[in-house]
């Protein structure tokens, strides 16, 4: 009895910006590779910014105004409380980022302010999102570059 195996399906070579990171692929990203991935991060930043404004928009059409801003209320006092509890930020660290952190968390609290003075339009909702987005960034960032540091130690 003779054993039929199936023929391998012919797949032309692809041009995709991934098909390099196979088992062979170089162990560094070239320039031209490197600022291709960055312009993609960059695309999809905007498109998930895109996506929570019109998140947000549902929501302040969805919840009635005073819920909108109880909710931001609960939400920026808990923020607040957990950006108190980290000492870290007002003591003078040598650790890369940390001033970007300080400055996040400087934006942040300044739109907390103008939210609070009120009166609130659906903008406000916005831009506290990017703050906290900008925020959280910036931390990771920070912790990344720490672990960094710690591991050539």
């Amino acid at each position: 009895m003779s054993h039929i195996h199936p023929r391998a399906r012919y797949r032309p070579p692809s041009t995709s910006f991934f098909a390099g990171f196979g088992p062979a692929a170089p162990a560094r990203l070239r320039q031209d590779e490197a600022s291709e991935l960055e312009s993609l991060a960059d695309l999809l930043q905007h498109f998930w910014t895109q996506l929570n404004r019109a998140r947000i928009q549902h929501l302040c059409q969805a919840l009635s105004e005073g819920s909108l801003q109880a909710l931001w209320r609960d939400r920026i006092r808990e923020i607040q409380a957990l950006i108190e509890r980290v000492g870290v930020l007002t003591q003078d660290r040598a650790v890369e980022g940390l001033e970007r952190v300080r400055g996040a968390v400087e934006d942040w609290e300044q739109q907390v302010r103008r939210f609070v003075a009120g009166p609130v339009k659906m903008a406000d909702y916005c831009i506290l999102q990017n703050r906290l987005e900008t925020m959280a960034r910036a931390i990771d960032l920070c912790v990344r570059m720490w672990q960094l540091q710690q591991g050539r130690g």
